[in-house]
């Protein structure tokens, strides 16, 4: 069993309320023998136990309540690691679900990707199967693609789609892929029809599903997920914002990156900014679900544009996420080519009647270049 929220199991320590309130009311009265009353307690001692039985279990339904809330809050949930679920030696159909989002080239314990996981226990699968069962493969990541035709007994072709699932830098589409495998098993002429999801099935893939299907009769669904590292490290960057902030020959320019550590321990990345010949780096290091900005200062030339690049060195388990492109445009012009599609020799009735003159009071900045359709070449663009 697992939680999606473990830190609300801290909660159920509030069991212990009714527990310290019973104990602190306890109080002994101060015994005194009165003899005309020694028959009356013994025939009473009978009811005392059965009262003190009561009170017993009111106070374990109590704590029991004051568990259950965080307990419930915690929303705890059982899945099933491999495929064992899916009926695969008897005659049905199975389209195959692989997550090849970016979050699935992660690193396992092991070394392998979170995707390499996923591709063994598809070919799993396939090679569990008997000869009455066929399969489609199918890929999460946006948009959701079909690899092969349709539902198909040739494992040649299976192993062959198989092979063509590669880590890709985008997110999942689950809705997309749900749809799309439910359509695919429409087309089958067995009666037992499944989809097998092999993914990490973190949040993210199921963030946008909201009806995933569309048919009356919707298949079976088997979630199969891929051994996701307890502990890991991830220090992703978020963003990069590119700033001028001086004027002359050397242009500065301000350069501010978003990183966040989206691992489960707290880590220590260098990001390094290079534009140009130019290169900066900063340090961050940042606990668990932390991010932070930072920002360096760089100077070059005016009149070009420059590509940049920031990195991040250290230790971690996604690469996808450590590297980002930007541009730094510094450039004093801006040249257009404008293609006339129909010159007029009467000047106002021309395309470019109105455009000349409101390009020409961009004080220098733009630089226009007017041809004819005739004079579009690749030399011209």
């Amino acid at each position: 069993m697992s939680f999606e929220a473990p830190g609300m199991l801290f909660g159920m320590l509030a069991a212990l309320v009714p527990l310290l309130i019973h104990l602190t009311n306890r109080h002994r009265a101060r015994k005194r023998p009165f003899a005309a009353l020694d028959f009356l307690l013994l025939s009473d001692k009978r009811l005392a136990r059965r009262l003190k039985v009561k009170q017993l279990l009111v106070l374990g339904l109590r704590m029991l309540l004051f568990a259950a809330i965080p307990f419930a809050l915690a929303k705890p949930f059982t899945t099933s690691a491999t495929p064992e679920n899916v009926v695969v030696n008897q005659p049905g159909s199975v389209a195959i679900i692989v997550d090849d989002s970016a979050s699935m080239s992660a690193r396992a314990a092991d070394g392998r990707t979170l995707l390499e996981h996923a591709l063994q226990k598809a070919q799993a699968l396939v090679s569990a199967a008997g000869d009455r069962t066929n399969f489609a493969v199918l890929t999460a990541s946006r948009p959701a693609r079909l690899l092969t035709p349709k539902l198909t007994y040739d494992r040649h072709e299976l192993e062959r789609a198989l092979a063509r699932v590669h880590p890709t830098f985008g997110p999942s589409d689950m809705q997309d892929a749900l749809r799309e495998a439910e359509r695919v098993l429409s087309r089958s002429e067995e009666r037992r029809r499944q989809v097998a999801i092999i993914s990490e099935h973190a949040a993210h893939v199921w963030r946008d599903v909201t009806t995933p299907w569309a048919l009356k009769t919707i298949p079976t669904a088997a979630l199969i997920r891929v051994p996701v590292p307890t502990d890991h490290t991830n220090m992703g960057i978020l963003g990069v914002r590119v700033r001028p902030v001086g004027e002359g020959a050397q242009t500065r320019f301000e350069v501010t990156v978003q990183v966040k550590n989206m691992g489960t321990r707290p880590a220590t990345s260098v990001a390094s900014v290079a534009v140009s010949d130019k290169v900066a780096a900063t340090t961050f290091r940042l606990k668990p679900g932390e991010a932070e900005k930072r920002t360096v200062t760089m100077s070059l030339a005016l009149d070009n544009i420059f590509e940049g690049r920031v990195s991040l060195k250290g230790d971690d388990g996604l690469g996808l996420d450590d590297t980002f492109f930007f541009v730094v445009d510094l450039s004093l012009a801006v040249r257009v080519l404008v293609v006339n599609g129909a010159p007029q020799s009467v000047a106002y009735l021309d395309e470019t009647f109105f455009l000349r003159p409101a390009l020409e009071q961009s004080s220098g900045r733009i630089h226009a270049t007017y041809v004819n359709p005739a004079e579009l070449t690749e030399k011209a663009l």
